[in-house]
């Protein structure tokens, strides 16, 4: 099974000789355009509607990313700092993280790499907001309903910004503004009054859709 991820150019079959039975996907996601056919594919849920696209099909198909579902695994710990700033891991060298940090008080720099999972998520928890280079770090702010800021401060990988606006459409997340990191001193310079975030109350339903796909029981 495929779950989670922009992985599913790995799914295709010349590039897994080794499958010898179809494959499950589960929430996974497409890293940019790919012509993908789902003749050895199980589909029981997609990332969004740009991931869904990839394919020549029309049945209705559950969308969401899984990580969505972090807030079932482990509950919501009382906010304890205002911001928390999540980076992709290319980007830990770069120059605006030192700065963001020494210049924003009440914030913590949360690590996506470290693999205690649900440290990781109960650190996120704990912030009133989350500004986020990383797919995975708004995605799991979204599962916990707390307000969160896409940075962005160019080309992370091939895909681009794909994969990101795959996810904001299947939430029905509105604005896709993003900051650039290099254009402010402190994560305290966002303007939160120009972000709606209506769409997490409705992310109960997405993500009893999600569940509710999981192909094993």
């Amino acid at each position: 099974m495929f779950g989670i991820g922009s992985i599913l150019h790995s799914a295709d079959r010349k590039k897994s000789i080794f499958r010898k039975s179809p494959l499950h996907i589960w929430g996974t996601g497409a890293i940019q355009p790919i012509n993908l056919s789902n003749q050895d594919l199980i589909l029981h849920c997609l990332r969004g509607p740009l991931t869904k696209s990839q394919f020549d099909i029309n049945e209705n198909i559950p969308l969401g990313d899984p990580g969505l579902l972090t807030n079932l695994l482990w509950s919501k710990r009382n906010t304890s700092v205002k911001w928390g700033l999540i980076i992709h891991h290319s980007q830990k060298n770069k120059k605006w993280v030192k700065r963001l940090l020494e210049c924003t008080p009440s914030c913590i720099i949360i690590d996506l790499e470290d693999k205690n999972i649900q440290e990781t998520a109960k650190k996120i928890s704990s912030c009133e907001f989350i500004c986020s280079s990383s797919l995975h770090g708004l995605i799991i702010a979204d599962s916990y309903d707390i307000p969160n800021f896409w940075l962005w401060d160019g080309d992370l990988h091939k895909g681009g910004m794909w994969k990101f606006w795959d996810y904001f459409c299947s939430i029905g997340r509105e604005n896709f503004q993003h900051i650039n990191p290099n254009d402010i001193q402190s994560l305290n310079d966002v303007n939160i009054e120009n972000y709606c975030f209506n769409y997490q109350k409705y992310l109960d339903v997405l993500k009893k859709s999600i569940y509710n796909s999981f192909p094993f029981r």
